[in-house]
Protein backbone atom coordinates (compact mmCIF):
# COMPACT_ATOMS: atom_id res chain seq x y z
CA UNK A 1 0.00 0.00 0.00
CA UNK A 2 0.86 3.69 -0.47
CA UNK A 3 -0.16 6.00 1.71
CA UNK A 4 -1.19 9.34 0.45
CA UNK A 5 -1.92 12.68 2.61
CA UNK A 6 -5.15 14.04 1.04
CA UNK A 7 -5.07 17.65 2.21
CA UNK A 8 -2.15 18.01 -0.03
CA UNK A 9 -3.92 16.71 -3.17
CA UNK A 10 -2.31 14.51 -5.99
CA UNK A 11 -0.24 16.34 -8.78
CA UNK A 12 0.20 13.54 -11.85
CA UNK A 13 3.27 15.70 -13.20
CA UNK A 14 5.09 15.46 -10.18
CA UNK A 15 4.55 11.78 -9.25
CA UNK A 16 5.91 10.47 -11.99
CA UNK A 17 7.82 7.89 -11.22
CA UNK A 18 8.77 6.15 -14.19
CA UNK A 19 11.73 8.29 -14.94
CA UNK A 20 13.34 7.70 -11.59
CA UNK A 21 13.46 4.15 -11.83
CA UNK A 22 15.17 3.73 -15.30
CA UNK A 23 18.39 3.54 -16.79
CA UNK A 24 17.99 6.07 -19.68
CA UNK A 25 20.10 8.92 -19.66
CA UNK A 26 18.85 10.48 -22.86
CA UNK A 27 16.65 9.98 -26.04
CA UNK A 28 19.77 8.81 -28.05
CA UNK A 29 19.89 5.96 -26.19
CA UNK A 30 17.18 3.78 -27.31
CA UNK A 31 19.40 2.97 -29.99
CA UNK A 32 22.28 2.17 -28.07
CA UNK A 33 24.69 -0.73 -29.17
CA UNK A 34 21.95 -1.55 -32.06
CA UNK A 35 22.70 -1.30 -35.87
CA UNK A 36 20.64 -2.65 -38.85
CA UNK A 37 21.78 -5.47 -40.46
CA UNK A 38 24.75 -4.93 -42.60
CA UNK A 39 25.13 -7.98 -44.36
CA UNK A 40 27.49 -10.86 -44.02
CA UNK A 41 26.01 -14.97 -43.08
CA UNK A 42 24.79 -15.02 -47.06
CA UNK A 43 21.50 -13.54 -46.64
CA UNK A 44 22.56 -10.09 -45.23
CA UNK A 45 22.20 -10.59 -41.21
CA UNK A 46 24.79 -9.44 -38.70
CA UNK A 47 22.92 -8.16 -35.48
CA UNK A 48 24.60 -5.90 -33.18
CA UNK A 49 24.85 -6.90 -29.46
CA UNK A 50 21.91 -6.86 -27.40
CA UNK A 51 21.39 -4.10 -24.56
CA UNK A 52 20.57 -5.82 -21.50
CA UNK A 53 18.76 -3.87 -18.12
CA UNK A 54 20.27 -5.68 -15.04
CA UNK A 55 18.94 -5.53 -11.91
CA UNK A 56 21.78 -7.39 -10.06
CA UNK A 57 25.67 -7.18 -10.18
CA UNK A 58 27.14 -7.54 -14.35
CA UNK A 59 30.56 -8.84 -13.89
CA UNK A 60 32.53 -10.48 -17.03
CA UNK A 61 34.87 -13.48 -16.71
CA UNK A 62 38.59 -13.26 -15.79
CA UNK A 63 40.47 -12.81 -18.93
CA UNK A 64 41.22 -16.55 -21.09
CA UNK A 65 39.30 -18.01 -18.28
CA UNK A 66 34.95 -18.93 -18.06
CA UNK A 67 32.19 -18.43 -14.99
CA UNK A 68 32.97 -21.85 -13.99
CA UNK A 69 29.49 -22.92 -14.46
CA UNK A 70 28.10 -26.46 -14.78
CA UNK A 71 24.75 -26.86 -16.99
CA UNK A 72 22.43 -29.41 -15.53
CA UNK A 73 20.14 -31.76 -17.31
CA UNK A 74 16.26 -30.52 -17.69
CA UNK A 75 14.24 -32.77 -15.27
CA UNK A 76 11.46 -31.52 -17.48
CA UNK A 77 11.43 -33.20 -20.78
CA UNK A 78 8.62 -30.94 -22.09
CA UNK A 79 10.45 -27.91 -21.90
CA UNK A 80 10.67 -26.94 -25.52
CA UNK A 81 14.20 -26.76 -27.62
CA UNK A 82 13.54 -24.77 -30.68
CA UNK A 83 15.38 -25.30 -33.91
CA UNK A 84 14.18 -22.06 -35.44
CA UNK A 85 12.92 -19.30 -33.93
CA UNK A 86 11.95 -15.88 -35.82
CA UNK A 87 13.64 -12.26 -34.69
CA UNK A 88 11.01 -10.05 -34.51
CA UNK A 89 11.74 -5.63 -36.22
CA UNK A 90 10.52 -2.79 -34.33
CA UNK A 91 7.85 -0.99 -36.36
CA UNK A 92 6.44 1.33 -33.88
CA UNK A 93 8.21 3.42 -30.31
CA UNK A 94 5.54 4.80 -28.39
CA UNK A 95 6.74 7.86 -27.81
CA UNK A 96 8.18 8.13 -30.90
CA UNK A 97 11.39 10.26 -29.50
CA UNK A 98 13.32 10.98 -32.92
CA UNK A 99 9.94 12.01 -34.45
CA UNK A 100 8.24 15.04 -32.90
CA UNK A 101 5.78 15.36 -35.35
CA UNK A 102 4.52 12.55 -34.23
CA UNK A 103 3.56 14.02 -30.57
CA UNK A 104 1.67 16.83 -32.16
CA UNK A 105 -0.49 14.85 -34.07
CA UNK A 106 -1.36 12.64 -31.11
CA UNK A 107 -1.80 15.72 -29.62
CA UNK A 108 -4.57 16.45 -31.94
CA UNK A 109 -6.24 13.39 -31.76
CA UNK A 110 -6.81 13.93 -28.07
CA UNK A 111 -8.25 17.34 -28.34
CA UNK A 112 -5.49 18.74 -27.18
CA UNK A 113 -3.37 21.94 -27.91
CA UNK A 114 -0.63 21.28 -30.34
CA UNK A 115 1.22 23.94 -28.99
CA UNK A 116 4.56 22.39 -27.48
CA UNK A 117 5.59 23.59 -23.78
CA UNK A 118 8.74 22.18 -21.98
CA UNK A 119 8.41 21.83 -18.55
CA UNK A 120 11.35 20.26 -16.59
CA UNK A 121 13.24 19.17 -19.62
CA UNK A 122 9.82 17.22 -21.02
CA UNK A 123 7.81 18.08 -23.48
CA UNK A 124 3.96 18.59 -22.59
CA UNK A 125 0.91 19.42 -24.77
CA UNK A 126 -2.82 20.11 -22.47
CA UNK A 127 -5.64 20.72 -23.50
CA UNK A 128 -6.73 24.41 -23.20
CA UNK A 129 -8.51 25.94 -19.69
CA UNK A 130 -7.84 22.28 -18.18
CA UNK A 131 -5.33 20.56 -16.12
CA UNK A 132 -5.67 17.69 -18.52
CA UNK A 133 -2.66 16.92 -20.74
CA UNK A 134 0.49 14.24 -22.48
CA UNK A 135 3.93 14.65 -21.64
CA UNK A 136 6.41 13.05 -23.42
CA UNK A 137 9.41 12.07 -21.12
CA UNK A 138 13.11 12.07 -23.00
CA UNK A 139 14.72 10.84 -19.50
CA UNK A 140 12.79 7.34 -19.61
CA UNK A 141 11.55 7.34 -23.05
CA UNK A 142 7.80 7.43 -21.92
CA UNK A 143 4.15 8.92 -22.74
CA UNK A 144 1.89 9.82 -19.91
CA UNK A 145 -1.21 11.22 -20.09
CA UNK A 146 -3.07 12.37 -16.59
CA UNK A 147 -5.46 14.74 -14.86
CA UNK A 148 -4.08 17.14 -11.93
CA UNK A 149 -7.82 18.92 -11.52
CA UNK A 150 -7.86 18.78 -7.55
CA UNK A 151 -9.55 15.99 -6.16
CA UNK A 152 -13.29 15.88 -4.18
CA UNK A 153 -11.64 13.71 -1.09
CA UNK A 154 -15.43 13.20 0.25
CA UNK A 155 -16.60 12.13 -3.44
CA UNK A 156 -13.63 9.44 -3.96
CA UNK A 157 -14.20 8.53 0.45
CA UNK A 158 -18.12 7.36 -1.10
CA UNK A 159 -17.14 5.89 -4.42
CA UNK A 160 -14.63 3.71 -1.95
CA UNK A 161 -17.09 2.17 -0.20
CA UNK A 162 -18.77 1.36 -3.58
CA UNK A 163 -16.32 -0.14 -5.97
CA UNK A 164 -13.74 -3.38 -6.14
CA UNK A 165 -10.14 -2.57 -7.40
CA UNK A 166 -11.44 -4.57 -10.05
CA UNK A 167 -14.01 -2.51 -11.06
CA UNK A 168 -11.72 0.14 -10.64
CA UNK A 169 -9.18 -0.79 -13.15
CA UNK A 170 -11.61 -1.53 -15.39
CA UNK A 171 -12.82 1.72 -15.48
CA UNK A 172 -9.35 3.13 -16.20
CA UNK A 173 -8.43 0.38 -18.78
CA UNK A 174 -11.93 1.48 -20.31
CA UNK A 175 -10.82 5.14 -20.55
CA UNK A 176 -7.60 4.83 -22.23
CA UNK A 177 -9.25 2.59 -24.81
CA UNK A 178 -11.66 5.85 -25.02
CA UNK A 179 -8.78 8.04 -25.79
CA UNK A 180 -7.37 5.66 -27.89
CA UNK A 181 -4.05 5.33 -26.09
CA UNK A 182 -4.35 1.63 -25.17
CA UNK A 183 -1.28 -0.11 -27.62
CA UNK A 184 -1.42 -3.16 -29.54
CA UNK A 185 -0.30 -6.58 -27.82
CA UNK A 186 -0.88 -5.65 -24.30
CA UNK A 187 -0.44 -9.08 -22.04
CA UNK A 188 -4.04 -9.38 -20.58
CA UNK A 189 -2.80 -12.07 -18.13
CA UNK A 190 0.11 -9.78 -16.87
CA UNK A 191 -1.97 -7.33 -15.16
CA UNK A 192 -1.30 -6.26 -11.54
CA UNK A 193 -3.20 -3.65 -9.58
CA UNK A 194 -2.90 -2.29 -5.86
CA UNK A 195 -4.52 0.31 -3.85
CA UNK A 196 -3.25 4.09 -3.06
CA UNK A 197 -4.13 4.56 0.40
CA UNK A 198 -5.55 8.41 1.15
CA UNK A 199 -5.84 9.81 4.85
CA UNK A 200 -7.85 12.35 5.43
CA UNK A 201 -8.34 13.59 8.75
CA UNK A 202 -8.79 9.95 10.98
CA UNK A 203 -10.46 8.28 8.38
CA UNK A 204 -8.17 6.22 5.25
CA UNK A 205 -9.79 5.16 2.41
CA UNK A 206 -8.85 3.58 -1.08
CA UNK A 207 -8.08 6.58 -3.17
CA UNK A 208 -7.05 5.49 -6.41
CA UNK A 209 -5.82 1.86 -7.72
CA UNK A 210 -2.87 0.94 -9.84
CA UNK A 211 -2.74 -1.54 -12.49
CA UNK A 212 0.40 -2.21 -14.57
CA UNK A 213 0.96 -4.87 -17.65
CA UNK A 214 3.42 -6.33 -20.11
CA UNK A 215 3.00 -6.64 -23.29
CA UNK A 216 3.61 -9.79 -26.37
CA UNK A 217 5.80 -10.26 -28.55
CA UNK A 218 4.15 -12.72 -31.61
CA UNK A 219 1.71 -13.97 -28.92
CA UNK A 220 4.65 -14.74 -26.66
CA UNK A 221 4.96 -12.83 -22.88
CA UNK A 222 8.17 -10.93 -23.31
CA UNK A 223 10.93 -10.34 -20.95
CA UNK A 224 12.66 -7.78 -19.95
CA UNK A 225 11.80 -3.88 -18.60
CA UNK A 226 11.04 -2.43 -22.07
CA UNK A 227 7.33 -2.75 -22.35
CA UNK A 228 5.39 -0.28 -19.43
CA UNK A 229 2.04 0.48 -19.18
CA UNK A 230 0.82 1.85 -16.07
CA UNK A 231 -2.73 2.98 -15.31
CA UNK A 232 -3.78 4.89 -11.95
CA UNK A 233 -7.47 5.22 -11.53
CA UNK A 234 -9.39 7.41 -8.84
CA UNK A 235 -11.94 5.04 -7.30
CA UNK A 236 -14.36 7.32 -8.81
CA UNK A 237 -13.31 6.08 -12.51
CA UNK A 238 -11.72 9.27 -13.20
CA UNK A 239 -8.51 8.72 -14.91
CA UNK A 240 -5.33 10.05 -12.76
CA UNK A 241 -2.53 9.29 -14.79
CA UNK A 242 -1.42 6.91 -17.47
CA UNK A 243 2.30 6.03 -18.29
CA UNK A 244 3.74 3.49 -21.09
CA UNK A 245 6.72 2.76 -23.32
CA UNK A 246 5.75 0.43 -25.86
CA UNK A 247 6.68 -1.57 -29.07
CA UNK A 248 4.80 -2.71 -32.10
CA UNK A 249 6.98 -5.22 -34.15
CA UNK A 250 5.97 -7.31 -37.01
CA UNK A 251 8.43 -10.82 -37.85
CA UNK A 252 11.95 -10.16 -39.81
CA UNK A 253 13.44 -13.56 -39.99
CA UNK A 254 13.47 -16.96 -39.03
CA UNK A 255 16.83 -18.38 -37.77
CA UNK A 256 18.01 -21.28 -36.58
CA UNK A 257 18.77 -21.65 -32.85
CA UNK A 258 22.17 -22.59 -30.64
CA UNK A 259 21.50 -25.74 -29.16
CA UNK A 260 21.00 -25.94 -24.95
CA UNK A 261 24.76 -26.51 -24.81
CA UNK A 262 25.67 -24.12 -27.03
CA UNK A 263 23.79 -21.59 -25.58
CA UNK A 264 25.34 -22.67 -22.40
CA UNK A 265 28.76 -21.92 -23.37
CA UNK A 266 27.88 -18.85 -24.71
CA UNK A 267 26.57 -17.71 -20.60
CA UNK A 268 29.59 -19.86 -19.69
CA UNK A 269 32.33 -18.15 -21.24
CA UNK A 270 30.95 -14.33 -21.28
CA UNK A 271 29.60 -13.82 -24.44
CA UNK A 272 26.04 -13.29 -23.23
CA UNK A 273 24.84 -11.66 -19.70
CA UNK A 274 27.35 -11.06 -16.76
CA UNK A 275 26.72 -12.36 -13.68
CA UNK A 276 27.18 -11.62 -9.75
CA UNK A 277 30.29 -12.67 -8.53
CA UNK A 278 28.46 -15.01 -6.13
CA UNK A 279 27.08 -16.92 -9.04
CA UNK A 280 30.36 -17.82 -10.45
CA UNK A 281 30.67 -21.44 -10.46
CA UNK A 282 27.27 -22.22 -9.45
CA UNK A 283 24.69 -24.47 -11.56
CA UNK A 284 22.81 -23.98 -14.87
CA UNK A 285 19.08 -24.95 -15.37
CA UNK A 286 17.42 -23.97 -18.88
CA UNK A 287 13.94 -23.04 -18.68
CA UNK A 288 12.86 -22.76 -22.23
CA UNK A 289 12.70 -19.29 -24.48
CA UNK A 290 10.85 -16.16 -24.96
CA UNK A 291 11.39 -12.27 -26.09
CA UNK A 292 13.48 -9.87 -24.73
CA UNK A 293 12.88 -6.44 -24.93
CA UNK A 294 14.94 -3.77 -22.88
CA UNK A 295 14.90 0.05 -22.42
CA UNK A 296 17.48 0.58 -24.66
CA UNK A 297 15.94 -1.74 -27.55
CA UNK A 298 17.73 -1.37 -30.97
CA UNK A 299 15.97 -1.73 -34.15
CA UNK A 300 15.38 -5.95 -33.15
CA UNK A 301 13.73 -7.83 -30.59
CA UNK A 302 15.50 -10.86 -30.52
CA UNK A 303 14.54 -14.30 -28.76
CA UNK A 304 16.37 -15.44 -26.07
CA UNK A 305 16.69 -18.85 -23.84
CA UNK A 306 15.81 -18.25 -20.60
CA UNK A 307 18.44 -20.28 -18.06
CA UNK A 308 18.55 -19.86 -14.45
CA UNK A 309 21.52 -19.96 -12.13
CA UNK A 310 21.23 -21.50 -8.76
CA UNK A 311 23.68 -22.24 -5.63
CA UNK A 312 23.27 -26.78 -5.46
CA UNK A 313 24.50 -26.13 -1.72
CA UNK A 314 21.27 -24.40 -0.60
CA UNK A 315 17.71 -25.78 -0.85
CA UNK A 316 16.22 -22.12 -0.28
CA UNK A 317 18.16 -20.76 -3.27
CA UNK A 318 15.50 -19.57 -5.94
CA UNK A 319 18.30 -18.55 -8.49
CA UNK A 320 18.94 -15.67 -10.77
CA UNK A 321 17.83 -15.99 -14.38
CA UNK A 322 19.97 -14.86 -17.24
CA UNK A 323 19.14 -14.94 -20.93
CA UNK A 324 21.46 -16.09 -23.85
CA UNK A 325 20.57 -15.23 -27.24
CA UNK A 326 18.59 -17.99 -29.52
CA UNK A 327 20.27 -17.43 -32.75
CA UNK A 328 23.18 -19.15 -33.50
CA UNK A 329 26.24 -16.48 -32.22
CA UNK A 330 27.56 -16.49 -36.23
CA UNK A 331 24.46 -14.31 -37.18
CA UNK A 332 25.98 -11.52 -34.28
CA UNK A 333 28.96 -8.91 -35.42
CA UNK A 334 31.06 -9.87 -32.91
CA UNK A 335 30.03 -13.40 -31.22
CA UNK A 336 31.81 -12.65 -28.25
CA UNK A 337 29.46 -10.00 -27.40
CA UNK A 338 26.65 -11.11 -27.99
CA UNK A 339 25.10 -8.75 -25.35
CA UNK A 340 25.77 -5.86 -23.21
CA UNK A 341 24.53 -4.84 -19.94
CA UNK A 342 23.49 -0.49 -20.36
CA UNK A 343 26.63 0.30 -18.05
CA UNK A 344 29.21 -1.31 -19.99
CA UNK A 345 27.31 1.32 -23.01
CA UNK A 346 27.66 4.30 -21.15
CA UNK A 347 30.97 3.37 -19.84
CA UNK A 348 32.42 2.83 -23.79
CA UNK A 349 30.64 6.25 -24.55
CA UNK A 350 32.62 8.02 -21.39
CA UNK A 351 35.66 6.45 -22.47
CA UNK A 352 34.64 7.63 -26.20
CA UNK A 353 34.03 11.16 -25.41
CA UNK A 354 37.51 11.30 -23.54
CA UNK A 355 39.52 10.00 -25.68
CA UNK A 356 37.94 12.37 -27.91
CA UNK A 357 38.49 15.41 -25.55
CA UNK A 358 42.21 14.31 -25.48
CA UNK A 359 42.15 14.15 -29.22
CA UNK A 360 41.37 17.76 -29.41
CA UNK A 361 43.13 19.25 -27.06
CA UNK A 362 46.88 17.53 -28.47
CA UNK A 363 45.25 19.12 -32.19
CA UNK A 364 45.29 22.27 -30.77
CA UNK A 365 48.51 22.48 -28.73
CA UNK A 366 49.98 21.30 -31.73
CA UNK A 367 48.37 24.04 -34.35
CA UNK A 368 50.00 26.38 -31.68
CA UNK A 369 53.26 24.73 -32.83
CA UNK A 370 53.68 26.60 -36.40
CA UNK A 371 56.68 25.66 -38.15
CA UNK A 372 59.63 27.76 -37.91
CA UNK A 373 57.96 29.25 -34.65
CA UNK A 374 60.90 31.00 -32.69
CA UNK A 375 61.80 28.84 -29.19
CA UNK A 376 64.58 31.10 -27.90
CA UNK A 377 67.33 28.28 -29.30
CA UNK A 378 70.46 28.92 -31.58
CA UNK A 379 69.47 28.91 -34.73
CA UNK A 380 73.35 28.64 -36.47
CA UNK A 381 76.44 28.34 -34.76
CA UNK A 382 77.93 31.73 -32.55
CA UNK A 383 74.22 33.12 -32.84
CA UNK A 384 70.65 33.47 -31.48
CA UNK A 385 67.97 34.01 -32.30
CA UNK A 386 65.57 37.17 -31.14
CA UNK A 387 63.24 35.97 -28.75
CA UNK A 388 66.46 34.33 -26.91
CA UNK A 389 68.99 36.87 -26.77
CA UNK A 390 70.26 38.66 -23.72
CA UNK A 391 72.52 41.98 -23.48
CA UNK A 392 75.83 40.88 -21.90
CA UNK A 393 76.68 43.34 -18.86
CA UNK A 394 79.56 45.90 -20.02
CA UNK A 395 82.79 44.64 -18.12
CA UNK A 396 83.74 45.98 -14.64
CA UNK A 397 86.43 49.02 -14.53
CA UNK A 398 85.31 50.27 -18.50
Amino acid sequence: MMNRNGRTGIAWLTGLRAAASLWLCCAASCRAGEKSDNGGHGQGTSFARIVIDPTVGWHRPPEGKDFGLTLVPPKDKGIAVPRKLWVQRITKRIPALRNPASWQQLAKELGLDPKLRKVGGHHRFVRTGTSEGMTIQGTGQVLTYGDSTPRDWDELAAAAEKNSMKKVKDMGEARVKKLGLWPKGVNMKSAQWGPHVAMVGSKSFISKVSARYKGLVDGIPAAGPGFELEIDTHVNGKLDVMRMRWFETRRYRELPCKTVREAFEALNRGHAMGIPKFRFGKSVHYEGWTYYVGTMAGDYVHPVFKFRIMDPADPKDHGAVVYVPAVKSKYFENPKRQMVSAREVWTERWRKKQAEARAKAKAEADAKRKPGAKTGKRTDAGTKSKAGARKEPAAPGR
